[in-house]
């Protein structure tokens, strides 16, 4: 009869299933955790969008609110043309939207003279001007889910001011 066979214990390593378990349970925490900051990354730039969005619509509806604020002369070339004189000035300024753009045009005896960009991703423009002289703007800037709409109203203070 053979003497049984006797296994030597190794006390420094692990056995090929206990590697393969802690692979997989790594994989699946190395899965989760990039899920997690793809994620947050998503939001980061949403919110970055969003974010230029409504600072373009301010900058463009605090430039049109000052600008008719000092007006002498206010009215609409359509809805979403606004056109505008100042006193002691012989030009007329217009603002509206060129691709996707605001801007301002000057025009000297009713002819083009030339443009300034205001602000950019202008997607619409609205104006209504009221029988008090009261003119309202309305704003949209961005797309999709990241759109923003802004609206101000604003009397121009030089109406009916002699020069």
């Amino acid at each position: 009869m053979k003497p049984p066979v006797v296994r030597e214990k190794r006390d420094g390593g692990f056995t090929l299933v206990e590697l393969m378990i802690s692979l997989a349970i790594y994989s699946l925490l190395s899965v989760a955790m990039l899920t997690m900051f793809l994620t947050g990354l998503q939001g980061w730039e949403s919110g970055g969008d969003r974010m230029e969005a409504q600072q373009n619509a301010r900058v463009a509806v605090d430039r049109v609110v000052k600008d008719l604020r000092r007006a002498e002369e206010v009215w609409l070339k359509g809805s979403s043309e606004v056109r505008f004189s100042y006193p002691g000035d012989d030009k007329t300024y217009s603002f509206l939207v060129k691709n996707s753009e605001l801007v301002l045009e000057d025009y000297i005896n009713n002819q083009y003279n030339s443009q300034q960009q205001i602000a950019r991703g202008i997607t619409g423009l609205h104006f209504e001007l009221e029988p008090c002289g009261k003119t309202t703007v309305e704003l949209r800037a961005g797309s999709g889910q990241h759109q923003v709409e802004l609206r101000s109203s604003v009397l121009p203070r030089n109406v009916g001011v002699d020069n």
